[in-house]
């Protein structure tokens, strides 16, 4: 007898080798996204230490960090003259210490018996000054705009030293010189030149003394000039850009004049006010029609009553709009039909007899 056995069972079907979309996960990069924002925020980001500038990016995104004194007082109108003066004068006194300097470099040169240290002293501080006084000169001749203020000042601090340095010399040349100018001819000790004439050794001595006198005194007069540019030209530096007195550019206004007289004005306003009638064929020659016209025209700046009170006259609850005026603009803006348009009625309306006549 056979027993009881349970019924046949297919095994399911494998769809992963018939459908290649079995194994497809609609969130694998959602899950991807969360994973890769989980690891970035565990681990932080390294500090960048370059390129320190973004050329991708408008210059003008950058912050701008306020200045220090946004509220200067602004310089005195003429401190673009009073530079300009300083500077020709300066550059006067400098023309006239590189003359100097040459004559004393000249005559120190030429003089004899003079043991080594002072000839060193008496040679090289003239050269020195013709050096400075020729940089000078390049530098005063141009115009104090084709630097900045800080190398301006920068500058006159330098040259004020320059003097202050230079006059200890000087006075060394014009003390020793004098001395032995003021000695005997034939005495022991007394300093002699090329020429070996004793006249000529006295009149060498002279003009060597007169020259370390006056390149001196000059540059005594190049200190406070020198002062004065030094502390313009730092003030200057200090201030915006647009307060800069020798930018004319940025800080000055054009001083426009008028160019035409009251009389001239008017008529212009006239034709202005007559230019302003729609529609009008008035001619701006004819001047009577011109004069008359303007009785008519009321000025700018007066007004007898409001614009909407002219136009309602004097009725607030006035309206334009109405059943005639709206049957009026539709009949004037009526367009007439074309051929195109009247074709095709006509051939609207035949159709239509034909359909009433199958139809009976």
């Amino acid at each position: 007898m056979v027993g009881i056995t349970p019924p046949y069972l297919f095994s399911p079907v494998n769809q992963q080798d018939r459908d290649p979309s079995y194994d497809f996960d609609p969130k694998a990069v959602t899950r991807a996204s969360y994973c890769s924002i989980a690891s970035s925020t565990s681990t932080p980001k390294p500090k960048q230490e370059g390129p320190l500038i973004d050329f991708n990016r408008h210059p003008d995104s950058y912050i701008i960090v306020p200045s220090a004194r946004p509220n200067v007082p602004p310089m005195h109108p003429n401190t673009k003259q009073r530079i300009n003066t300083a500077r020709w004068i300066q550059f006067a006194l400098r023309l006239l210490q590189l003359a100097a300097a040459l004559g004393a470099l000249i005559c120190v040169i030429i003089i004899r018996g003079v043991n080594d240290v002072q000839g060193w002293i008496l040679r090289i501080p003239p050269a020195v000054d013709a050096v400075v006084c020729t940089y000078a000169l390049y530098n005063l001749q141009r115009s104090p705009r084709r630097r900045p203020p800080t190398s301006s000042a920068s500058y006159n601090a330098f040259s004020f030293f320059a003097d202050i340095a230079l006059l200890p010399f000087y006075v060394f040349i014009a003390f020793y010189t004098a001395t032995n100018w003021t000695m005997a001819p034939d005495a022991d000790g007394r300093w002699s030149t090329f020429f070996h004439s004793s006249s000529k050794d006295g009149k060498v001595l002279e003009s060597a003394f007169l020259i370390g006198t006056v390149a001196g005194a000059l540059h005594l007069f190049s200190t406070p000039i020198d002062i004065y540019l030094f502390s313009t030209f730092k003030k200057i530096s200090q201030y915006p850009p647009d307060m800069n007195p020798l930018e004319d550019n940025l800080t000055s206004r054009i001083n426009r004049k008028h160019t035409y007289k009251s009389s001239d004005a008017s008529a212009a306003m006239s034709e202005q006010r007559l230019a302003m009638l729609s529609g009008s064929s008035l001619s701006l020659s004819s001047p009577a029609r011109v004069s008359n016209m303007d009785k008519l025209i009321p000025e700018a700046n007066v007004r007898p009553m409001s614009f909407y009170q002219s136009r309602t006259n004097l009725d607030p609850s006035y309206s334009g709009h109405t059943q005639e005026s709206a049957r009026q603009s539709r009949f004037e803006y009526q367009q007439p039909p074309s051929a195109y348009v009247s074709q095709t009625s006509l051939h609207r309306t035949s159709q239509s007899h034909e359909r009433e006549r199958s139809r009976s």
